[in-house]
């Protein structure tokens, strides 16, 4: 079978494997359908059933092409387009547990106002047509579920196009419940995802935190310099914002004692999100009271806040993001350094962004500010002296401090961080050396269901199958 030739990727010893897979005497005993709920280590799509039949892409339409939908026990984990303006659509189909029990199509929209649907009545999306230009017009069929309206942990995603690939996928147990365009013809789609279940497992976050904290390690020459090429160690936030308010010169803040660093004296600060029934983004914050010239008088500022993110799935590391500049970019395991659980970044000499690598060539391009280590091996290990970054009556004034005038004009941590789960795959100059594209989510298939492999026992491989349909 041939689906508007959008098959290229596809071998028909995979489909023949799905055929035999799905006979109604291997549903069974293959897939295991009468144990429990998964414990999500097994590359599952879902963690509160087991799956009988595997997940799958749907056939691919387009404008003037008939719309798509899923069968009546399954919901939507992902989306893929390609072509001009991400004008050819799929859907990737995944059983629920849950049966349909109510469904509609709604209105078109597009990138002008409105430029989003939501599904009414807690329902989800099991359908996607395309109409005008491009796919420029979109329509979803939206459907309610036999699990007493429940739709929980919703946020947005960044968006999905076909300049980073064009193909997201979930994490385990959310489902796509809405859509929003950007960008001409609706180029630019980002997704609402939710459970369609209540509960599953919750984690100490505090101790995912400690246990994939980073270590820093930090250029040769920090803790030299003197007035606007001073060359600091992470500080204390609290103590900066304390004696700010008190008009204390910004650079007489410099740290640069590097046995407070040895000595555990300085905070790091963490935000933690749970997404969906496996995942976890953990974003760290180190903050520096001066940031130095990196090219005669160009360059220096008060206050620095840089980060590192990490995303954790079933309990181990699985991708990290490293910040510099307002930009970051992504490295999955296996190309960036770590000691033990936590990953290792490099900080810039005189701009303090975080990288994978050492090296730099010196001044102020991008990636070229120096991380020489040299012989001192300045390095924090910043697990040991966590504190968790949030705001509410328990918490310190400057954690409550809202706006750039908390820290000279530089962005409060809370508002930098935004929405953890909604955090795109890089931006800025970062995305030339990202794993991810710019038009991607961080949060993009933890579980390498597409990477998998076939084995008897269902693996949670996501199969492109041409003209496969549920």
């Amino acid at each position: 079978m041939v689906c508007n030739g959008k098959n290229g990727n596809d071998s028909s010893q995979e489909f023949a494997s799905l055929s035999t897979l799905l006979s109604i005497g291997n549903v069974s005993n293959v897939f295991n359908s009468g144990k429990g709920p998964n414990t999500g280590t097994d590359n599952s799509r879902t963690y509160f059933h087991t799956e009988s039949y595997p997940p799958h892409w749907l056939q691919w339409t387009t404008d003037g092409s008939p719309a798509i939908q899923s069968g009546s026990s399954f919901l939507t984990q992902g989306l893929r387009c390609d072509g001009r303006y991400c004008d050819n659509v799929n859907l990737l189909n995944v059983e629920s547990g849950f049966t349909q029990t109510n469904s509609w199509w709604t209105d078109s929209f597009s990138e002008e106002s409105p430029n989003e649907i939501i599904c009414a009545n807690n329902g989800f999306v099991t359908g996607i047509q395309c109409s005008g230009s491009y796919c420029d017009n979109i329509s979803l069929r939206c459907s309610q579920l036999n699990n007493g309206g429940t739709r929980t942990n919703c946020y947005w995603t960044s968006p999905v196009s076909e300049e980073s690939g064009g193909k997201f996928v979930a994490p385990e147990s959310m489902y796509i419940a809405g859509a929003r365009c950007s960008g001409r013809y609706c180029d630019n789609k980002e997704l609402y995802l939710c459970q369609a279940d209540a509960g599953g497992p919750t984690f100490d976050m505090d101790s995912l935190a400690h246990q994939f904290a980073p270590r820093l390690r930090f250029d040769q020459e920090f803790g030299t310099g003197s007035g606007d090429q001073s060359k600091c160690f992470p500080s204390d936030a609290g103590t900066y914002y304390q004696q700010r308010q008190l008009g204390v010169d910004p650079i007489a803040l410099c740290n640069k004692n590097y046995s407070t660093i040895q000595n555990n004296q300085v905070p790091i600060y963490y935000m933690a999100s749970q997404v969906g029934t496996n995942s976890v983004l953990i974003r760290y914050w180190f903050f520096y009271s001066w940031q130095s010239t990196c090219f005669l008088s160009a360059g220096s500022h008060s206050a620095d806040w840089e980060s590192v993110a990490v995303l954790v799935v079933g309990g181990q590391l699985k991708r990290v993001a490293f910040y510099q500049h307002g930009g970051w970019y992504a490295k999955e395991l296996g190309s960036f350094e770590t000691t033990g659980n936590h990953p290792i970044a490099y900080v810039g000499k005189n701009a303090h962004g975080s990288f994978h690598d050492s090296g730099g060539s010196g001044g102020c391009l991008y990636f070229e500010d120096f991380r020489n280590t040299g012989s001192n091996d300045y390095h924090m290990d910043t697990w040991n002296n966590l504190t968790l970054l949030q705001r509410g009556s328990s918490f310190p004034d400057w954690m409550n401090c809202t706006g750039s005038s908390c820290f000279d004009g530089i962005g409060h941590p809370i508002e930098q961080t935004g929405s953890l789960p909604s955090m795109g795959g890089c931006g800025k100059d970062g995305c030339s050396k990202s794993s991810l594209g710019e038009n991607i989510p961080f949060l993009n298939d933890p579980i390498g269901s597409d990477f998998s492999a076939i084995t008897a026992k269902h693996s949670g491989r996501v199969l492109d199958v041409p003209g496969a349909s549920t």
